[in-house]
C-alpha cells in the first residue's frame, strides 16, 4: 500500500496515515508522537532507537521510503528498516554531536581492532601459560589465529580497492 498522506492532528493528539487505496491508520497519544518523530527523521541523522523489548542501538537514517525509514547501524554495516505501521513499538532520540562514519572508516576501525587482537593472541601463544594448555586447546587457538589473520587479509584487500 502506498502512503498518500501523513498528518498530525495536535488537537486530537493523533497521527493519521492515509493510503492511496483509501485505508487509514490512526495512532493516538504517545504512539502518535513516536510516529510523527519517525516521519520527521532526516537522511544522514543518527538516532538512538529503543524497541519495546528494551533493545537499544544507534543508527543512521539511510533513506526514507513511502512505507518505512531505512537505516544502517552505527559501527557496523547492518541495515534495517522500521515500517511506519510498527512505529508504536519504537522510540527515537536524535544523537547530537555524533559524526557519521563511512563504510571505509568502519572497515579501518574493524581492521585496527582485529590486528590488536591478533597481536595479543600471538603474544599469548608464546607464553608458558599457552604451553600448559591441552593439545586440543592449542590446536583450536592456532586455528582461531589463522582465521583472524585470514579475515585481516580480507579487510586489507577491501581497503585497497577504496
Amino acid at each position: 500500500m502506498k502512503i498518500k498522506q501523513i498528518a498530525h492532528y495536535p488537537e486530537e493528539d493523533c497521527v493519521k496515515i492515509e493510503y492511496e487505496e483509501g485505508d487509514e491508520l490512526i495512532f493516538r497519544g504517545e504512539e502518535g508522537k513516536r510516529l510523527l518523530q519517525l516521519t520527521e527523521m532526516k537522511v544522514g541523522e543518527i538516532y538512538t532507537i529503543t524497541n519495546d523489548r528494551a533493545q537499544v542501538w544507534d543508527a543512521t537514517v539511510e533513506k526514507i521510503s513511502e512505507n518505512a525509514v531505512h537505516f544502517v547501524n552505527v559501527g557496523s554495516a547492518e541495515h534495517g528498516f522500521i515500517p511506519y505501521t510498527d512505529a508504536k513499538s519504537y522510540s527515537f532520540v536524535k544523537k547530537k554531536g555524533v559524526k557519521q562514519t563511512t563504510a571505509k572508516e568502519r572497515v579501518e576501525k574493524e581492521l585496527s581492532e582485529l590486528s590488536e587482537r591478533c597481536k595479543k593472541l600471538a603474544s599469548f601463544m608464546m607464553t608458558a601459560e599457552y604451553d600448559k594448555l591441552s593439545a586440543a586447546q592449542r590446536y583450536l587457538m592456532e586455528k582461531q589465529l589463522q582465521a583472524m589473520e585470514e579475515y585481516e587479509c580480507i579487510l586489507n584487500a577491501r581497503l585497497s580497492i577504496w
